[in-house]
């Protein structure tokens, strides 16, 4: 993190030989694969916390937005249909304009977190990506039936309209998920799902 400050170039250099790296691979795995993908997630790691990002957008746009314009590029030069998914925990909504620019089809996971605000998440980009996951697991997953349903329609209401959103948990599900949950959230998500919503 202090490098990207502090040694800018330093911070280039490594970056770069990583993603030469990552370049190579996605070459391999496309023409081994790339026929049968129907999408791909982006390596990477989380840009932000609970609370915002851990890096600036500058720095974000600086660093980061090249190397993943440079994986988007090499991945459709192969397929240019294809659709790729980029990954981050925490509050990114302040980078969800430079996903656009990139070309990211699909967000995950955008999490429920306070400060995010769903229907304006939707309202602003809804029309241009795709949102994956938004299930809270720290509540409503752990917590009984009725909180299941009721997270699954909340998240139905705020972000399915118009298509575009996959529901799914927010995050990896934790050993605190009573696994008849598991069922009641598929369940209830074919049950409220199905378009067009009511």
């Amino acid at each position: 993190m202090k490098d990207l400050a502090i040694h800018p170039e330093f911070t280039h250099e490594l970056l770069d030989r990583i993603s030469d790296l990552l370049v190579g691979l996605f070459h391999q795995a496309m023409r081994a694969g790339g026929d049968y993908f129907d999408m791909i997630e982006l390596p990477g790691d989380d840009y932000a916390y609970n609370v915002g990002l851990m890096i600036s957008p500058r720095m974000f746009r600086k660093f980061f937005k090249p190397i993943l314009s440079r994986f988007i590029e090499t991945i459709r030069t192969y397929r240019p249909d294809i659709k790729i998914m980029f990954h981050s925990d925490g509050l990114i909504t302040s980078l969800l304009e430079d996903l656009i620019d990139l070309g990211i089809d699909v967000v995950h996971p955008l999490e429920p977190l306070p400060g995010t605000d769903f229907l304006e998440i939707k309202k602003q980009f809804g029309e241009r990506i795709a949102f994956l996951g938004a299930i809270d697991i720290s509540h409503a997953l752990p917590g009984d039936k009725e909180d299941v349903i009721a997270e699954v329609q909340t998240r139905i209401r705020q972000l399915a309209a118009g298509g575009g959103y996959i529901l799914a948990p927010s995050n990896h599900i934790q050993a605190d998920v009573p696994p008849e949950n598991v069922d009641y959230l598929y369940k209830f998500a074919r049950q409220f799902g199905v378009y067009p919503i009511r």
